[in-house]
């Protein structure tokens, strides 16, 4: 499911079932993405990205202007390289990247979400320690979530529930109120009561997820979720 059928389907199903649905994003400013100015509706609250430096930055500040949004996000797996959908930042060139174009938006009342890492767990410079060290360098900078991407194996939760432990380490010892999920999946089509284990787990307050957001219901290898999976990712 590409960005904008993802859009259209958010849109119509939030209009039917009285906003069930909370929130959505696109990897840009803009609910219609293409580094560009702002076009596009949404039926539910849309939170924009800076996904990354140079071109992204163009029409950040308008479009967030226009946009009035609640939250927004940094920059997209800046730990990843770009022939993976990375942006691919330094750790200083993206805590230079926060303090130029996200700090600034503090001042308006504008909630900041970290950057996006991967749920990589023991790499020094990738996911968790990329984050680690990203927070620890942003002196002086505010952070209302920080959030982190999962894609893991359907039948394995025990590996979602070891990256929210991990990743709320970092959130509690910066005084981070809340914890997102910003983009999953399962790396294969998960049964419907696979699915539903996932989400059991993601919806217990208990658990400290304030916000989660499947990948326009793919999975990690880019299948479309069909059928009885995804009536149980919508009934969840």
């Amino acid at each position: 499911m590409s960005p904008a059928e993802a859009l259209s389907a958010a849109n119509s199903y939030v209009s039917a079932s009285k906003g069930a649905m909370g929130w959505c994003w696109d990897w840009d400013s803009s609910p219609s993405p293409a580094i560009g100015w702002t076009v596009g509706t949404t039926n539910v609250e849309f939170v924009p990205m800076l996904w990354g430096l140079g071109d992204h930055v163009t029409l950040w500040s308008k479009n967030v202007a226009a946009l009035k949004p609640t939250y927004v996000m940094g920059f997209n797996e800046p730990d990843m390289t770009t022939d993976k959908g990375g942006s691919q930042l330094s750790v200083g060139a993206a805590v230079q990247g926060w303090k130029d174009n996200m700090e600034p938006l503090k001042s308006s009342g504008i909630k900041l979400v970290t950057p996006g890492t991967t749920n990589e767990l023991t790499a020094a410079n990738m996911g968790h320690g990329y984050m680690s060290q990203f927070l620890e360098s942003c002196s002086g900078c505010h952070f209302d979530a920080l959030t982190f991407h999962y894609y893991g194996e359907a039948s394995d939760i025990s590996a979602l529930k070891a990256a929210v432990t991990k990743y709320q380490t970092l959130q509690q010892l910066h005084n981070i109120p809340e914890l997102w999920i910003s983009e999953m999946a399962p790396n294969e089509p998960p049964t419907p009561e696979q699915m539903s284990a996932f989400l059991k787990f993601l919806d217990d307050p208990a658990n400290g997820i304030a916000r989660y957001a499947f990948n326009g219901l793919n999975t990690g290898n880019g299948q479309s979720l069909t059928g009885g999976v995804v009536q149980a990712a919508y009934q969840a």
